[in-house]
């Protein structure tokens, strides 16, 4: 039912999709404790931070963050906690968002998960874009796309759309040259530094 309600969603059907998810909300009260119940939040979740419905996207991550909290399950946990600070960020609060992935990142780090790694930099890079940091932000992007190519992990079309908007920006703060010159700054960088600039406040 869950995937019934993205593939309805997907198509623009969104009478479908809130059937399904009312049958999905119908199981999830006679397990709530499950995985599944866990990705209907981070879906659902994603889907209306996706469509701008920022409130809504928050609760639903913060009851998926229950279940796999509950669950003992810190790679889901920071999935969701990330996904609240990508919520955060895009509605503004970028004190918040901040916050939130200072916490993420080192638990990325922990875990060796070098993909989310570079999304979180990335991610440091839409705030210090947010702050007219063009300099910290190039670094952070060159850093993220040189992890990305080590680990062979391109981006999802929702985060290519984003980063595509922020790198046109990004361009348009410097000058050819002190583009090239940071973004090759910021390939140069191992991980650990990387991570280092990006949590410098």
């Amino acid at each position: 039912y869950s995937n019934m309600a993205r593939v309805a969603a997907n198509r623009g059907d969104e009478t479908g999709r809130d059937l399904y998810l009312e049958k999905f909300k119908v199981l999830y009260n006679e397990a709530p404790q499950s995985y599944q119940s866990g990705m209907f939040f981070l879906g659902t979740g994603t889907y209306e931070r996706l469509r701008g419905n920022y409130a809504a996207a928050k609760r639903l991550f913060e009851e998926g963050m229950k279940i796999f909290g509950r669950m003992g399950s810190l790679s889901f946990s920071l999935v969701l906690r990330s996904e609240i600070g990508h919520t955060e960020r895009q509605s503004g609060n970028l004190v918040q968002a901040r916050s939130i992935y200072r916490e993420t990142i080192r638990g990325w780090k922990e875990l060796g998960n070098r993909a989310a790694i570079a999304h979180q930099l990335e991610c440091f890079g839409f705030l210090a874009l947010a702050g007219e940091e063009p300099d910290r932000a190039a670094r952070l992007f060159g850093a993220a796309e040189a992890l990305r190519e080590r680990v062979q992990t391109p981006m999802t079309d929702p985060e290519r759309v984003e980063y595509d908007l922020a790198l046109a920006r990004l361009r348009s703060m410097l000058t050819g040259p002190e583009f090239a010159g940071l973004w090759a700054e910021g390939r140069s960088l191992n991980e650990d530094q990387a991570i280092q600039i990006a949590l410098e406040v």
